[in-house]
């Protein structure tokens, strides 16, 4: 699964894919503008060296609303403790770790 990062959205995308987890930013979109959107739909923070981002996990959820089965928690608890078990959590497990991948302009 990853997050798409727009200049007016935040959307997930492939949620039933849980063996990878990345994020695509509009290139057009600066640092400040990406910040600003990750905090207008209280997603997540931008790492200081802008290489990934730490996505909260109930935003993640909140995403995922609507859009997959019953049993989607279940491959998001197991995703979560892999990544956790890799260091890609934060300490108390609330953001897990998303890198960053280069992303084409919405057209």
């Amino acid at each position: 699964m990853y997050v798409v990062i727009r200049e007016d959205e935040v959307l997930l995308a492939e949620p039933d894919v849980f063996t990878a987890f990345h994020a695509t930013i509009d290139p057009r979109m600066d640092r400040a503008q990406i910040v600003a959107v990750l905090d207008r739909h209280d997603v997540g923070t931008v790492s200081e060296d802008g290489t990934h981002l730490w996505v909260r996990v109930d935003a993640v959820r909140k995403l995922a609303a609507g859009h997959v089965d019953p049993g989607w928690d279940a491959g998001l608890a197991a995703m979560l403790t892999d990544a956790a078990r890799k260091g890609w959590t934060s300490a108390d497990g609330r953001e897990v770790r998303a890198h960053v991948e280069p992303s084409h302009p919405a057209g």
